[in-house]
């Protein structure tokens, strides 16, 4: 089974001829959209020395056109106690320019719905009480087709401004769990939105995407902490492959899924943020990022128990950049689980890759903190500034692999300053540098048991004002089970 889940189910790929017209660059047609757009906001850190301007998306749905308000059971007699399917009167009211308000109560789905590829706009589920809970209650003969979405929205060049909100998803008894997928052309806010139970689905739950250069779209509050059983292939979040425009996902918490946490297609081409929340103990990576100029910013990322499965690989890492110049910006990482992992960090991207006042705290033995590996294309460097490593992971085995926390490899002219790396643990150096001619390493501190600076195969490179004589580092804040 391939770590890339970019193979879209069927129900992802309805309306071809929709994604066909966006692959082209169609413009959106007619209408008032809201969009969700970024604005400057001042960073403000609790760990670190940021001080800069940051990219924030916001998002209203006041912008977004709802000529009809139903109140689902007092209006439409959806019926609040679980026990009535509510698909058909789901399905009925999935127009545009319609919100459907859900009070308290358990709305028991048993069957998929959709509007995709229509060009559907202006539409809203929002659960109006705390304790609206949506029971996906879908029979294996619903679900016959793997990956199968309860809900599908939005899909076509003239999709947009879809608002989904303060719902619970339960799927403690679903048989085989189904997903939801929200794409849209710009306009998606999705906030408040947790899933509860055991996704046993062979894909996963969610699944969105903003499918032009100029759409933005909002995922905040979103929570999936339970994950999914091993082997079984879920993606906790999943960012849809014709992904072109801006999406954000703020203050998410995504844990214990067998084939990534949030993963971003590595056929999107758009720009994802992620800003706060916590990403623990996804397998094959926490965060996964592609596109272009993507960020994780005030993140927690936790690898503290190893996911183990005969037929899908394991590949534990924390937070796993395929982006063109990506940021990792004051992020707490910790890896001490006994697991197999490429490292903490991996950069994989081209274009200039910067780490930034982040605490990494590594166990895992014979592992990286951060491991900038050779890009694909043009080589480019890699940049810690402010990068903390603390830990007491052993090198047990011979040559270079494994043997220093900070290591860049194909990576000309990177630069390590300002870093703080101290590791107890048996035969660990410092940084490696291998095919890194013209880097430097200044103003950097180290208290390890190997050496400092290993140089392999790389020349010119500038040491300077380091020092070896003791480092205390900061570790992260945010590594215990909460």
């Amino acid at each position: 089974m391939s770590e890339n889940p970019d193979t879209p189910n069927e129900r992802t790929t309805l309306d071809r001829r929709s994604y066909l017209k966006i692959a082209s660059g169609a413009l959106v047609a007619g209408g008032t959209i809201a969009s969700v757009t970024p604005t400057t906001a001042t960073s403000s850190v609790t760990n670190g020395d940021i001080d800069s301007n940051v990219e924030a998306t916001t998002a209203t749905p006041d912008g977004f056109q709802y000529d009809e308000v139903y109140d689902v059971v007092d209006d439409l007699g959806m019926d609040p106690s679980g026990e009535e399917p509510i698909d058909d009167i789901l399905r009925e009211n999935l127009q545009s320019n319609t919100k459907l308000e859900f009070p308290d109560g358990t709305y028991r789905v048993t069957e998929l719905v959709y509007n995709y590829g229509n060009g559907l706009h202006d539409f809203g589920m929002v659960g109006v009480e705390e304790g609206a809970t949506m029971l996906l209650d879908t029979p294996d003969s619903a679900t016959q087709n793997p990956g199968a979405m309860w809900l599908s929205v939005g899909g076509a060049s003239d999709s947009y401004n879809i608002q989904y909100e303060g719902l619970r998803h339960d799927v403690t008894d679903a048989p085989e769990a189904p997903g939801m997928q929200i794409n849209v052309d710009d306009g998606l806010l999705v906030r408040d939105v947790d899933h509860h139970g055991v996704h046993d689905g062979s894909k996963g739950p969610f699944i969105f995407g903003v499918l032009t250069d100029d759409g933005s779209g909002l995922v905040e509050g979103l929570r999936a902490p339970d994950g999914a059983p091993d082997g079984s292939g879920a993606v906790g979040v999943f960012v849809h492959q014709y992904t072109k425009g801006d999406l954000e996902f703020r203050d998410c918490h995504v844990g214990g899924f067998p084939n990534n946490g949030l993963y971003e297609s590595s056929k999107s081409t758009g720009t994802v943020t992620v800003t706060g929340g916590e990403y623990r103990n996804n397998n094959i990576a926490n965060v996964r990022l592609a596109g272009s100029g993507g960020t994780v910013r005030d993140c927690c990322v936790v690898i503290d128990d190893a996911h183990s499965s005969s037929s899908f690989p394991t590949n534990m890492r924390g937070i796993w950049l395929f982006a063109d110049d990506a940021t990792v910006e004051n992020c707490d990482v910790s890896l001490t689980a006994d697991v197999a992992s490429d490292g903490a960090i991996v950069a994989a991207g081209a274009g200039t890759t910067t780490i930034r006042d982040t605490r990494i705290r590594i166990g895992t033995d014979d592992t990286a903190a951060m491991y900038a590996v050779k890009p694909k294309s043009t080589p480019a460097p890699v940049v810690c500034s402010g990068v903390q490593v603390t830990g007491d992971a052993n090198h047990t085995g011979s040559g270079y692999p494994g043997s220093a926390p900070l290591r860049a490899f194909g990576r000309p002219n990177s630069v390590f300053e300002s870093c703080c790396v101290s590791q107890t643990g048996t035969d660990r150096d410092g940084i490696l540098l291998q095919y890194c001619d013209d880097s430097t390493v200044t103003g950097s501190g180290f208290d390890v048991t190997g050496d400092a600076v290993v140089l392999d195969h790389s020349d010119d490179v500038t040491q300077r004002c380091n020092s070896t004589c003791g480092a205390s580092c900061a570790s992260p804040s945010c590594s215990s089970e909460e």
